[in-house]
């Protein structure tokens, strides 16, 4: 019988408080914390009853305070981005918003006729 295998896409946002601009900018303990919850929670909980298997491929970080378009919501406080405002190739995969008004917006707080209204 054949294998297959599907590339699985987890996006996490941690935010933490009290940390030095050293501590943020250099996160490979964070990043390596996370990568091994992730696989023993999904080892432990999938491949016990089944024939699979979890492998880690790769993590990547992104700081959404420096990344130029994104922000909170201004309604929700929900992390965004402004859509509109970037390229394709540029936006992160947190949620698509867009400015109205000048108030950046999460698409499901966005107006319901916006194109990216959720």
């Amino acid at each position: 019988m054949a294998r297959h295998s599907t590339l699985l896409t987890i996006r996490v946002i941690v935010e933490r408080d009290d940390v030095t601009y050293d501590e943020i900018k250099t996160p490979f303990s964070l990043e390596k914390n996370v990568e091994a919850a992730i696989r023993d929670a999904l080892s432990s909980s999938m491949c016990a009853a089944s024939n699979l298997s979890v492998e880690c491929v790769s993590t990547s970080f992104t700081y959404l305070d420096e990344t130029p378009g994104c922000g909170r919501c201004e309604s929700c406080k929900r992390w965004t981005c402004d859509a509109e405002g970037m390229p394709e190739t540029s936006q992160i995969g947190i949620c698509r918003g867009a400015k109205v008004d000048g108030k950046l917006l999460c698409d499901e707080c966005l107006p319901t006729e916006h194109p990216y209204a959720f």
